[in-house]
């Protein structure tokens, strides 16, 4: 082979590899977690995110997150937060996501146990236009004592996930 032939080819490989990440779907995940008797933020609410944020990665998706953020009152405050930042950082989905606690009577308010959590609200929002175009709700299912566990949150985050991901057209 030539020289110029040997550039042409390794030109061609780097835009193969390239041409991916010009098209693909950036996302920004914003975790909020609301819980009475929590003002800081959990391991649980970290499970979720870290179980979503990989789910969606391994799809295929650019995903960013921001830090989980603690809502004790249930406010608003902390969606439009999210949406500034996501519109500042040029995303093209913001998934907004409530994790409501109830651990008032859990035998370990403090442990990583899927019974503590009630249920994940979110929203999936198109930035360019801050229009909601899907959201769901999820309470988990606790089927074993195996299922009460932190790998029990990860697998209930990968299922949120899997809606998430339905709703952009993928599984």
């Amino acid at each position: 082979m030539k020289k110029g032939q040997h550039l042409f080819i390794f030109n061609l490989i780097i835009l193969l590899m390239i041409a991916p990440c010009a098209v693909a779907t950036t996302l920004t995940l914003q975790i909020v977690q609301v819980d009475k008797i929590h003002s800081d933020v959990t391991d649980s609410s970290l499970l979720i995110e870290e179980s979503i944020f990989d789910y969606l990665f391994s799809k295929g998706y650019i995903v960013t997150s921001s830090p989980v953020a603690t809502d004790l009152e249930n406010s608003n405050s902390s969606y439009a937060l999210a949406v500034n930042d996501a519109r500042s950082s040029s995303v093209d989905f913001l998934i907004y996501t409530k994790v409501f606690f109830d651990a008032e009577n859990s035998t370990d308010p403090d442990g990583n146990l899927l019974q503590n959590i009630d249920s994940v609200q979110w929203q999936l929002i198109r930035i360019s236009d801050n229009k909601q175009i899907a959201s769901g709700k999820q309470s988990p299912k606790i089927i074993n004592s195996e299922d009460n566990t932190a790998k029990g949150i990860s697998q209930f985050g990968v299922q949120i996930a899997g809606s998430i991901c339905s709703s952009l057209g993928r599984k």
